[in-house]
Formats: C-alpha cells, sequence, structure tokens
C-alpha cells in the first residue's frame, strides 16, 4: 500500500514496487507500458470527469490490470493532492477492506469512534484518488467502498478485479488482451511489427537478447508465440525470457504444455504473477463450488459454445455440493458469472487488430468462449476431477444431434443460414467425431460424419471430411449397415470430388453391396449415381449411362425427386461428353427445372454451372454468361468455394476469345479456389480446360498470361466476384424505354436509403441477417424489414437476385485484401 504524494518526482511510467506503509519519493523507472494507450486515456479521462467517482478495470487473468491501474496512478499523481494505491490481494475478510485503506493514511480509531467514520473524516475535506488492486476475492465490501465515496466527495475510486463491483455509479473499463496480429496477415511484417502483443513481446526478448530483432526469417513464429499466448500481457512477459534459449519457432512448439513453460516470472511480483498457472488459479479458486464445475465443463468445447450446448453438457458430471450462499441454480446464471468475472467472455470481443477484417458474432443467440490459456487450465481441472468421459460423451451427443437437426436443412431454402450455423460449430463437431473414433464408437462418428457430408462439401472442407470419414469406417466397431453405407456413400463422394477415382469406386462398390443385401432401392439408386459418375469421368460412358439409367428408374419408381434431379444433371453432362448438345441442354433444363423446384440453392449453382458450358459451347456466349453469373451469385451466398472455382473456369471459357486477360484471371483464381479446398482436376478435364483457354494463349504472350494467372491466384475474394461479374456491368441488358417523366429517372440504388444500401452491400457480401445485424448495431427484426424493403424496391425476389442486382449496378465497392481462400488451420484438440 503505497501514498503518492510527490508529482514533482513522479512522472508517467515511474513506479517503484516497495514495501507498505511507507511515505515515498517514487522515482525508480518501470518499462513502458505497451499497447494499452486507448485504455490510458479514456480511463484517464474518465478520472479527470467530476462526475465520474467510480471506476473499475476488469478483465481476465493475466491481462495487466494491476499494471494498467500503477500507470494511471503515476500519470495522475498531478490532478488530486494524494494518489493512494492499496493491494488487497493478502485480504479475504470483506471487513478488512477498509482497515488496509485507513492504516496507510495513519487513520485509526480513537476516542471510541468507529473507525469509518474517523476514515470519512480523514477523507472528507481532501481530494484523492484511491487505488484499490484485487478486489474480486472482497467483492462484498463494494457497498462499503460506495458509501466511502457518497461519504468523501473529494475521493474519487479506480479498483481492478476480476469482476465488477456492482454498484451505482460504478463505470466499468474492460482490460482485454493486447491485440494480434490478424491471422491471413501474420507472414507480413510491417503489420506483425505494429501489433501491440507483438511489441511487448519484442520488447520484453530484448531485455533479455539486446540483438534480438524481429525480421522476415521469425515474424510468423513470433506472430504464432502471441497468438497462442493469446496477447496476455503476463502470458508475454513469462514466455519472452525463454528467448535466451528457444527460438521463436522452438518456442511455438513448447507452447502446447504452457503452464510448464509460463513460469519463472520476476522475484519482485506477487506470487500469483510468477507463472501463468498460478494466475489463474487465484481466480479459479474464487468461484464457487457450482461455477468451478460449469467452468471445468465448459473446457470441452472447442471453437465457442451456446446457451443451449452449456445446458446440455452440464448435467453431464455429478452434480456439485449445494452452497448456503449460492444461489446460481441454472447454467444461464452460472454462465454469467463466470463472464461477470471474466473467465468466459461472448465471442466476438477479438483479439485482432483493429485494421483485421473480422467475423461478427451471428447466430440465434450468443456464443461463449474462453481464452486458449485459461480453457487449457480448465481442461486440466477437467481430467484432475475425474468428469472428463461424461462431460466428452455429452459433448459428443449433444454435437451428434446438432448435425442431425440441420441435415436435412441443407437442401432447401433455408440452407445458407444452417451451413453458417454448422460452421460456427465446426470445431466442435469434429472434435467430437475425433474423440468418437478414438473410443471406438463407431455409430457416433459415422453418423456424424454422414450427416456433415453436404456441409463438407459445401464448404469446401474436402480432404477433411474424407479423411476423418474414412478413420470412422476402420474403427472396426459395430454399426448398423444402414449407417454404414451411407458413410461410405459419403467418403465415396468426397474421395470423388478429391480426384481419387480409386478409391472412390471401391467405397462405392462396397455400399452397393449393403443397399442391395437390404433392399434398399433408394440408397441403390444413389450409389449407382456416384458409380456412374466415376465411369463417366474415367471415359467409360456406356458405362456411366447404363448406371444412370437405372438409378433414374429406381428414383422415379420411388419419387425421389431430388434424386431424379441429379440423374438428369449427370445424363445432361453426359450428353455434352459425347457432343450431343442439344440433348445436354435440354436434359440439363430439366434438372435445373427441378433444382428450382426444390429450392435448393447448391444443386441449382450446379446445374446453372453445367448448363452454361453447354450454352457456351452452343456459341451463345451472353445468355451462357448470364446463367453462369447467376450461379457465381448462389455460390458467393452459400459460401460454396469448391462449386464457385467450377462457376469461375466456366466464365473463364466464356471470356476467353473477347476478354483473354481477364479469362486468364478469373481461371488463375479458379485454380487457387480448388487448391484451397483439396479438389483435383483428373486428366481428361484439365486437358479440356485448357483446350478452352486455347484463345487466351494465342492471344497473349507467355509473360502477360503468367501475370494475369498469377494476379488471379492472389485475389481477394471481394475482387474475384468484381471480376467474375465485370462483363454484365459493361454490358446491361436491354430494357424497355422508360415512359417520358419531367424529371431524369433514378440511377441504380437510389430508390434505397443509405441504410437500405448498407444493408443491401452487406447482404451482396454472403452476410446472414444476424451478421448485418451484428455489423450495424441492429436488431435481426430491423435487419429482416429492410431486405424486405429492398426486394420491393428494386424488384427482386430472394438473395441470389438481390446480389446479381448489387453487382451489377456496381454498388458493391471492390477492396483489396489478401487472399481469403485458404482453409482454417485445424485446432489442437485435446
Amino acid at each position: 500500500m503505497s501514498i503518492y504524494t510527490s508529482p514533482r518526482v513522479l512522472a508517467r511510467g515511474q513506479l517503484s514496487a516497495v514495501p507498505d506503509h511507507h511515505l515515498y519519493d517514487l522515482g525508480t523507472p518501470l518499462t513502458p507500458l505497451v499497447g494499452r494507450e486507448r485504455e490510458m486515456d479514456t480511463v484517464r479521462a474518465l478520472l479527470r470527469r467530476a462526475d465520474v467517482r467510480l471506476v473499475t478495470l476488469t478483465g481476465p487473468p493475466g491481462a495487466g490490470k494491476t499494471r494498467l491501474a500503477q500507470e494511471l496512478a503515476a500519470a495522475l499523481v498531478g490532478a488530486f493532492e494524494r494518489v493512494v494505491f492499496v493491494s488487497l490481494a493478502a485480504i479475504r475478510e470483506p471487513a478488512l477492506v477498509l482497515p488496509a485503506i485507513a492504516r496507510p493514511l495513519g487513520v485509526q480509531e480513537s476516542g471510541g469512534r468507529p473507525l469509518a467514520n474517523a476514515l470519512y473524516d480523514y477523507l472528507a475535506p481532501r481530494r484523492l484518488l484511491l487505488v484499490l488492486d484485487n478486489f474480486e476475492q472482497v467483492v462484498d465490501a463494494a457497498p462499503r467502498v460506495a458509501e466511502l465515496l457518497a461519504a468523501c466527495a473529494g475521493v474519487t475510486a479506480l479498483i481492478t478485479s476480476r469482476t465488477a463491483l456492482g454498484v451505482r455509479g460504478e463505470f466499468e473499463a474492460p482490460v482485454l488482451s493486447l491485440p494480434l496480429p490478424p491471422e491471413d496477415l501474420r507472414h507480413d511484417l510491417d503489420v506483425v511489427a505494429r501489433s501491440p502483443a507483438v511489441e511487448l513481446f519484442v520488447q520484453r526478448c530484448q531485455a533479455v537478447c539486446p540483438d534480438f530483432r524481429l525480421d522476415e526469417g521469425n515474424v510468423r513464429a513470433v506472430a504464432e508465440v502471441c497468438a497462442r499466448l493469446d496477447g496476455l500481457p503476463l502470458a508475454i512477459e513469462l514466455a519472452a525470457p525463454r528467448i535466451r534459449l528457444l527460438t521463436p519457432e522452438t518456442l511455438v512448439a513448447r507452447l502446447i504444455n504452457r503452464f510448464a513453460l509460463l513460469t519463472g516470472g520476476a522475484r519482485d511480483l506477487p506470487s500469483r504473477h510468477r507463472s501463468l498457472r498460478a494466475a489463474i488459479s487465484w481466480s479459479y479458486d474464487l468461484l464457487s463450488t457450482r461455477e468451478q464445475q460449469l467452468f471445468r465443463q465448459m473446457a470441452v468445447f472447442a471453437g465457442g459454445w451456446t446457451l443451449a450446448a452449456a445446458e446440455a453438457v452440464a448435467p453431464a458430471s455429478a452434480p456439485a455440493p449445494p452452497e448456503p450462499d449460492d444461489s446460481s441454480t441454472t447454467a444461464l446464471d452460472l454462465l454469467a458469472s463466470l463472464v461477470a468475472q471474466s473467465l468466459v467472455r461472448v465471442k466476438g470481443r477479438g483479439l485482432e487488430m483493429e485494421a483485421a477484417s473480422t467475423t461478427p458474432l451471428g447466430g440465434d443467440e450468443p456464443r461463449f468462449e474462453m481464452l486458449e490459456s485459461i480453457r487449457d487450465f480448465a481442461w486440466e481441472a477437467l481430467v484432475a476431477g475425474g468428469e472428463m468421459d461424461a462431460v466428452q460423451r455429452a459433448h459428443a451427443a449433444y454435437c451428434l444431434a446438432l448435425a442431425e437437426q440441420a441435415h436435412p436443412h441443407l437442401f432447401g431454402a433455408d440452407q445458407t443460414d444452417w451451413l453458417e450455423r454448422l460452421d460456427r460449430d465446426h470445431e466442435n463437431i469434429r472434435a467430437a467425431l475425433e474423440w468418437s473414433i478414438a473410443r471406438g464408437d463407431a455409430e457416433t462418428a459415422l453418423r456424424l460424419g454422414v450427416a456433415l457430408r453436404r456441409f463438407w462439401l459445401g464448404r469446401g472442407y474436402i480432404v477433411h471430411g474424407r479423411r476423418l470419414l474414412e478413420r470412422a469406417l476402420a474403427t472396426g466397431g459395430a454399426v448398423a449397415p444402414e449407417w454404414r453405407g451411407e458413410a461410405l456413400d459419403a467418403a465415396g463422394e468426397l474421395a470423388w470430388v478429391e480426384g481419387d477415382d480409386v478409391a472412390a469406386e471401391r467405397l462405392f462398390s462396397e455400399s452397393l453391396a449393403i443397399r442391395r443385401a437390404l433392399g434398399d432401392y433408394v440408397g441403390i439408386g444413389w450409389t449407382l449415381n456416384y458409380l456412374g459418375l466415376v465411369a463417366r469421368r474415367s471415359g467409360d460412358g456406356a458405362t456411366a449411362r447404363a448406371r444412370f439409367d437405372e438409378a433414374l428408374a429406381l428414383g422415379r419408381r420411388f419419387g425421389e425427386t431430388r434424386q431424379i434431379g441429379h440423374l438428369l444433371h449427370n445424363l445432361g453432362d453426359l450428353a455434352y461428353d459425347e457432343g450431343e448438345l442439344d440433348a445436354a441442354r435440354t436434359l440439363l433444363g430439366e434438372s435445373l427445372d427441378v433444382f428450382r423446384s426444390l429450392d435448393d440453392r447448391t444443386s441449382i449453382a450446379m446445374a446453372l454451372s453445367s448448363m452454361g458450358e453447354v450454352v457456351a459451347a452452343l456459341g451463345e456466349s451472353a445468355p451462357a454468361r448470364g446463367l453462369i453469373e447467376e450461379g457465381v451469385a448462389l455460390a458467393i451466398e452459400l459460401g460454396d468455394r469448391r462449386r464457385l472455382a467450377a462457376l469461375l473456369a466456366n466464365l473463364a471459357a466464356v471470356a476467353a476469345t473477347e476478354h483473354p486477360e481477364r479469362a486468364v484471371q478469373l481461371a488463375g483464381a479458379a485454380a487457387a479456389l480448388r487448391d484451397a479446398v483439396g479438389v483435383r482436376l483428373p486428366e481428361r478435364e484439365r486437358a479440356r480446360f485448357e483446350l478452352r483457354l486455347a484463345p487466351c494463349r494465342r492471344a497473349l504472350d507467355e509473360t502477360t498470361f503468367a501475370a494475369r494467372w498469377l494476379e488471379g491466384q492472389a485475389m481477394s475474394r471481394e475482387r474475384i466476384i468484381d471480376l467474375a461479374l465485370a462483363e454484365a456491368r459493361e454490358q446491361p441488358p436491354e430494357v424497355a424505354a422508360p415512359p417520358a417523366v419531367t424529371a431524369p429517372p433514378a440511377a441504380p440504388g437510389d430508390e434505397l436509403t443509405r441504410r437500405e444500401l448498407e444493408v443491401l452491400r452487406l447482404l451482396a457480401g454472403g452476410c446472414s441477417n444476424q451478421v448485418i445485424a451484428d455489423m450495424l448495431v441492429v436488431s435481426v427484426r430491423t435487419v429482416e424489414h429492410h431486405v424486405s424493403n429492398i426486394y420491393e424496391k428494386i424488384g427482386v425476389r430472394g438473395r441470389a437476385a438481390a446480389t446479381a442486382y448489387a453487382f451489377h449496378h456496381q454498388l458493391v465497392p471492390a477492396s483489396p485484401s489478401s487472399s481469403p481462400w485458404q482453409d482454417t488451420p485445424p485446432a489442437t484438440y485435446k
């Protein structure tokens, strides 16, 4: 506990660590505070306001609340008669808080008067800043602090606490982790160097190794170290000294066991600041028994969770014994308490730098997450408590229920919303699938894989999904034959999309045998369809046609409309292969009609791509371009990178003669997308695609061709969309002459309000209504109202048509950025 009374000596950044109960002339310099300029300015401005009497710095363990409070105390010495810093770390009884404040001031009981009255008398005439550090373990003393402030008009309090005090007049100032460099720019030296987390790491490394520098050779590793440390200042301070012995690359690998590595803090620090484990343990020990139990259970979630997920998992382990003072009886109450105590946070408060493009929250309900450092601690506690198996089993059951609930919705009008929902829980479902495989639960693993098949295909997780499914099929656990047949088809389709026809034929053949033995005629139809695809791509048109025809007969017999649509489509593609363009056009048109009747957007995009290719081959480039552009808009809305790659390739072929440079850029972008999702073009398809690009090679020299190809591969999502729809902008469709008017007609978009234009641009960028609501800070209902108005004003129905309208009329600006097409690297699971 210290009293700062020497503004003559004490400058910003000068704060000494000295014994308690003394008055000091403070002049020992500390290292500069890094990355907290905004918090400093905000809180300092608050504390200078006459109407602000209580500010609480809140945040997770290791975020640097104490350090920021010390810096603020030093910076504000001149603004107050006195600045009093009181550490409450050693106090556990709320009744001891006022004595702790009185002690360094020399205030004592006298004449039988209560200490509180004596303290109020002493403070009442003074203008003083009272800094109370580590208030979380005595938070029940909050009313006494409020009484003190009410009685002493000249006193302002700055408090550090894991949780807010919850009293009137309190201003809460969250102290979050230091911003990290954007994930997709962690190779960029300039961007990484501007990250406050990296700046602190480099500074602390140079304190022990003066020659250490951030350079092109270590920039990725340094950025990854800071990301693995969640941008927590304490973790960074503990990790940096290891640079004496470890390179940044080695440090990344060692952080798998972060608690063993992040120890050995400065000897003059409190014990809770000398290791990351101790810092988190300090907070964990202050939780109630029930709060501790839920905290441990939430460690099972990878990538965040919803309240519904928490409620599904929480009852898994034995209930905690009731506590007399614990009024939190539901998962909601307990989760709210963990959020309030900075151990769980609402997802969306990212660690990325402001310049980064962040992904908004999305979804119908808030999502929660833990910093990885805190999750690791909770995981260890979950293992130590013997609850692991029960909690993981409940987690897998929840993920299976979610995946199977989503599956039928992935074929209709609301598939975009369900794809996004699965995307948000993809890491959880992947972890559940990995766990099911590891414990030999073949049925759960195969059911998860079957339910996720359409999601993996639509979102481009081809290689990842196939590997998981094949591992699940190899577990050998007991499983119903119908589930094995479904899983074989799913694994076979993923193998076929990846370009591995040999594996696909093997998997489909095993599935067909199972389905024939079961008398599953609908399943037989689907498997024959897939076997027909394999035969078609190998050049065996006769076998392909026989398989498609048999499957189509079964589909018609049992009224499987979606199956019929796919078989008509595949027969159309086969007719195109054989040069029967008119037949191909007819079959693909019938297929497109079926998919439109089902409102199956993914299949519509597929049919539009094939139809555009055939129409182009018939010499009708403008209609072909229109079909493909409609498919592009759908693929963008769905986030279907695989389908978008095929559409871009077809669009490149259409543009090859008239716009060769643009065509090569589109072809390069399509190749980058295929690489990102793990799709290989078989030799026959590659040769055909090269033939279609032949006009570009004739029109361009090798250097120009290569340059445009590389430009396409490096393009951002926005630039690719802009390029794909450029021709439509240059050649608008013919329209009837407008009636005579006294004023000029409105330009495209003028009929929309400013907010409606914002909504349209976000919608065209592929954002869901919830994402748009989060970005514009409005309700989902308000966004729905705007979208309805937009459709009516521009005369369209549906997001795809609105997206096409926006790009056609250049209402969506292109913004250059790095390529977003690479898969997110798999998370590390426990």
